[in-house]
């Protein structure tokens, strides 16, 4: 015994799938707007994140007692840190408020590591009146104190 299938064919269909071509031309740049911001975030926090680690390290190098710390050493391993972040270390700002060779110990040694967002992030596929976290003027700075040992 034979069962036949009737195939439905109406206007409805047809016309269904014209809203489906619809559907996805309206929400395809809603999509590829929030995956794009999604990205952005995600290396914005990791920047960010970096430049905080860096100034740290740097600090932590120019406050040992002895040779060691020195300016040059904590700019070198602030350096290091920013390039293995996936950075360009000219691109970072690196200053000391003092030297620390010339530091007496107890002394303040304040380091800030600072760059802008044009400097370091990707070009913005959005305009920044709907994100202005990505203006290319955004400071992103670190800046932490240690005290010289001895």
């Amino acid at each position: 015994m034979k069962c036949a299938v009737m195939r439905m064919s109406s206007p409805f269909i047809a016309r269904r799938r014209g809203a489906e071509v619809l559907e996805v031309a309206l929400l395809l740049p809603l999509v590829l707007t929030l995956l794009f911001g999604m990205a952005q975030f995600g290396w914005y926090f990791h920047v960010r994140h970096t430049i905080q680690a860096a100034a740290r390290e740097a600090a932590r190098v120019a406050c040992v007692y002895g040779t060691s710390g020195t300016q040059s050493a904590a700019t070198a391993k602030a350096q290091s840190i920013i390039t293995g972040g996936g950075l360009t270390a000219g691109n970072v700002n690196i200053a000391f408020s003092a030297t620390p060779e010339s530091a007496a110990a107890g002394d303040n040694i304040t380091v800030t590591v600072s760059t802008t967002w044009g400097q370091v992030g990707f070009p913005s596929v959005l305009p920044s009146s709907w994100l202005p976290v990505f203006d290319s003027s955004r400071q992103i700075q670190s800046q932490v104190v240690f005290r010289k040992e001895g």
